[in-house]
């Protein structure tokens, strides 16, 4: 399809990979290939080592040092290998598509963000939707995906999505209208970008809800209007220090927005850990049943307790990686912000609209931030978030727009 354009926007969207599953099933077996043959390549070494002294390999001698080469470099290869791959093969691009505004700047729209699935959604009927199931390919993907299923359920949604937006370009229609704006995401920045033969890797940050997000992604020059959203990213990539520095009493006011985030994430850690040690009690409860009933000749209900009670314990120990691994890095994340002052500069802000989050009390005091302003900066606006103090004080103060390393970060006074 050629990409719509008007006066103000135009989308740029990597098409290479939408005739059917035959890209998929084509990355797939590419991906096994890259995987095997340096593993076969190792076998066959090892095989012809052994063979020249015997089928018996002695500790401490060259044919050892060799055979453990040959490990090592083939292990090496076959992961460098699924590196490779996975550059010259990102397929999921074809569910991205980026916004170029004359004056609102450059944003990223994608199905894997619920708002454009459901927009999708609630455009076809349900006689498209049914007919718009996943082939048998997304289902063998989900029965791989054994330890992350979400995964492959989430490609399988995409994928839908995807087949019905063909036929009816639903998602262009939107992209092109002013309520793009609330489907998408704005990159305020670029902090590096790759070269390689076929494209770029482009590491950027979006603000959503006010929170920045790091993200990274291929963008190969089969894109539609490559070089016009190349020549966007380079514009946003500056590594220069902007704006003046923080005083003490305007450090304090970004930290507490921080601490806001801090307090949320330790109240969710908290009840994360009280919902680990309800399983552990209940794989301990079921342990105890399971073992007096196996006592007393009730091997049916003995199995059925067991059965609570290991999934108990996965849950628990779910619960508690997802606490250390998750929770554990946003908490020293945010404390590095609050510590690092030196990345933080500010500029006057010019504010359009300050605005209060709405939805529910649960939602307002569970976001990272509960009030929002939307500024304009770097020739775009961007919604950042503020403290219930600046709040307050929004009409009788002068905003000022903090950077983090030239990121729009918060508003402060």
């Amino acid at each position: 399809m050629e990409i719509p354009k008007n006066g103000t926007q135009i989308l740029c969207r990597d098409e290479q990979f939408d005739n059917g599953d035959w890209p998929l099933v084509k990355a797939l077996l590419k991906a096994l290939l890259y995987l095997l043959l340096p593993l076969v390549l190792l076998i066959a070494g090892e095989v012809w080592l052994s063979k020249s002294v015997g089928g018996n390999i002695t500790p401490g001698t060259w044919q050892a040092w060799a055979s453990f080469l040959i490990l090592a470099i083939g292990c090496t290869a076959s992961i460098g290998s699924l590196v490779l791959w996975a550059r010259y093969n990102a397929v999921g691009n074809k569910f991205f598509y980026f916004i170029l505004h004359e004056e609102e700047g450059l944003s990223v729209a994608g199905l894997d963000n619920g708002k454009l699935r459901g927009y999708v959604d609630s455009q076809a009927s349900t006689l498209e939707k049914s007919k718009s199931a996943s082939s048998p390919l997304y289902f063998l993907l989900y029965l791989l995906c054994s330890k992350n299923r979400r995964v492959a359920r989430r490609l399988a949604r995409m994928q839908a999505s995807f087949q019905i937006n063909q036929k009816h370009h639903f998602i262009e229609k939107l992209l092109m209208s002013p309520n793009y704006v609330h489907y998408s995401d704005k990159i305020i920045s670029v902090s590096k970008i790759k070269y390689f033969s076929k494209g770029c890797e482009v590491f950027y940050t979006v603000l959503v809800e006010g929170v920045q997000e790091e993200r990274r992604q291929y963008i190969y020059r089969e894109t539609t209007n490559y070089d016009k959203l190349l020549a966007k990213l380079k514009e946003l990539c500056k590594e220069k220090r902007v704006g003046r520095e923080l005083t003490e009493e305007q450090v304090k006011r970004v930290r507490r927005n921080i601490y806001r985030r801090l307090a949320i994430l330790v109240v969710l850690a908290v009840v994360v850990v009280l919902g680990v040690f309800a399983g552990l009690h209940r794989y301990y409860e079921s342990s105890a049943k399971a073992e007096l009933l196996e006592q007393t000749g009730a091997v049916v209900l003995s199995y059925g307790q067991s059965v609570l009670a290991s999934r108990g314990r996965r849950r628990a120990y779910r619960g508690g990686i997802f606490v250390v691994m998750i929770m554990g890095a946003a908490f020293i994340k945010l404390l590095s912000d609050a510590i690092r002052v030196q990345m933080y500069t500010c500029v006057p802000a010019e504010v359009l609209k300050y605005h209060e989050k709405s939805g529910s009390f649960y939602k307002k005091l569970t976001s990272d931030y509960r009030y929002y302003a939307t500024v304009r900066y770097n020739n775009m606006t961007v919604t950042v978030g503020l403290s219930k103090e600046m709040w307050e004080k929004r009409e009788e103060v002068r905003p000022l727009l903090v950077l983090k390393k030239g990121t729009p970060y918060c508003l402060i006074y």
